[in-house]
């Protein structure tokens, strides 16, 4: 009903600016963020402030990081300290609610125009619209609320995996009627993630994978970057060598190898003479209709096939290199 203008209570802020988007705060009534744009009069300087109070007193959070003028502003709707600002010159992320930023060039153009943002919260996802380059999604933000003052400053920590999921194929689908929208299925991998304060750059960094038994699996390569690594892990064993046959129904079982079976695993990394470790688990997905004992047994039969199936490939070659020889 009543609204009260407040351009006049921002500091060292020229007339007649664009307000270019407002954002109140999820977690105080009191607080909301603004940002300005200025370059259609040709001021291209950023302009991001934070009020606390209602509007009485405003502070620019603009640092040295930031390049290019500022198009809109967003904070999580989980962490407060998280915020989201769109530039002329791309996207950055700040972890202190604004004292510090930093460019995020991940899977977006560098210095692209970010023009506005959006949280979907169920996922995790944080939406973000360009100018002229489509919009992108960084799928999972919960990485960047868990980083803490002791986790920036930790050698290598790991952040908290939840329980992968044997996802079963279905074979059936929809009907889409005129209109069919595609995107690509996640990844049949699932990703570890953890953060090292700094990049390592003497010496080796290896990372292996163990079953819960301390078996070990495969060898995998490990993250070197400072900030958050990633460790992609495929649930399903490559794929057989398998020997020529005439039977295309034969050659179907070869295509889809099984998974690792259900249980817990260790990923080990050997950083210099220092060893972490987490721990995860693997378990089938909460709709599948089978017993454990069922997907027991079936994972044994499919392991047989696999390693029979690898035999029959190798005795092929080599009777192929002994009659060549």
């Amino acid at each position: 009903k009543n609204w009260t203008n407040t351009a006049a209570n921002i500091p060292d802020l020229p007339k007649g600016l664009w307000v270019s988007h407002v954002e109140p705060s999820h977690f105080d009534r009191n607080t909301c963020y603004v940002t300005i744009d200025g370059h259609k009069s040709g001021d291209k300087a950023t302009y991001v402030y934070k009020t606390s109070d209602l509007g009485n007193t405003w502070t620019s959070i603009v640092t040295d990081e930031i390049e290019g003028y500022a198009h809109a502003i967003i904070e999580d709707v989980e962490k407060s300290s998280l915020l989201f600002l769109g530039t002329e010159f791309g996207l950055h992320i700040s972890l202190d609610g604004g004292m510090s930023w930093k460019r995020f060039e991940n899977g977006i153009p560098p210095k692209v125009s970010v023009r506005m943002m959006a949280i979907q919260a169920r996922e995790s996802a944080l939406v973000i619209a360009t100018h002229g380059r489509g919009i992108y999604i960084i799928d999972d933000i919960s990485l960047l609320r868990a980083i803490t003052p002791e986790v920036a400053n930790a050698t290598l920590h790991f952040f908290e995996q939840d329980p992968i999921l044997i996802k079963y194929g279905r074979l059936t689908a929809p009907f889409g009627g005129a209109g069919n929208f595609r995107g690509a299925n996640p990844s049949g991998a699932t990703a570890i993630t953890y953060f090292m304060k700094k990049r390592h750059t003497f010496g080796k960094m290896t990372a292996s994978l163990f079953d819960g038994a301390g078996n070990h699996i495969k060898d995998l390569p490990a993250g070197k970057s400072a900030g958050i690594n990633i460790i992609n892990i495929p649930i399903r064993l490559p794929l057989p060598k398998s020997a020529p046959t005439m039977n295309r129904t034969a050659l179907g079982g070869s295509l889809t190898p099984p998974t690792l079976a259900e249980g817990d695993y260790i990923l080990k990394i050997k950083k210099g003479k220092q060893t972490y470790e987490t721990g995860f688990q693997i378990m089938a997905e909460p709709s599948i209709i089978y017993s454990a004992t069922d997907r027991k047994l079936a994972h044994q039969t499919q392991m047989d096939l696999y390693n029979m199936t690898e035999q029959l490939g190798y005795l092929y070659q080599a009777l192929g290199e002994m009659s060549a020889a």
